[in-house]
């Protein structure tokens, strides 16, 4: 990279005085978005997008495990994710599958991946009633 040339980075997009916020789209100009509470996304915005891919997301939850062969490792984030202006577009549970590569346990590694992944059930449950409850008050 020459000294004179940027890198992109995608930055946040700042909120109004009045907690919406202005997002930047190719096809239907600057368009300013109530988030529902759950969002955290931060709709970062290194150029316009088009509006139906404007999307709403909550932070990500990660199962937790402590292992010899990798110390603290994160597996299977999940989180809610909308696209308020497509046809459907109603609220999801999003499990993102991480395709980067294989690890490697041995039985206690292996052992404590599965207890936390035994537990992250437990939060993924949580969340499916409370996507209910997302869903029901049409948030």
């Amino acid at each position: 990279m020459s000294g004179d040339e940027r890198p992109i980075v995608a930055r946040p997009v700042p909120r109004n005085a009045d907690g919406t916020l202005s997002v930047p789209t190719t096809d239907h100009g600057l368009l300013r978005l109530v988030c529902p509470s759950w969002c955290r996304d931060g709709h970062t915005a290194p150029a316009p997008v088009d509006k139906a891919d404007i999307c709403h997301r909550s932070e990500p939850v990660w199962a937790l495990s402590v292992t010899e062969e990798y110390g603290e490792a994160g597996h299977l984030p999940v989180s809610f994710l909308q696209f308020p202006f497509r046809a459907n577009n109603a609220v999801y549970l999003v499990l993102e599958d991480q395709p980067d590569g294989d690890l490697e346990f041995g039985p206690n590694g292996a052992r404590k991946v599965a207890e936390s992944l035994r537990a992250h059930a437990n939060v993924i449950d949580g969340m499916a009633v409370e996507l209910e409850q997302i869903r029901g008050a049409g948030r």
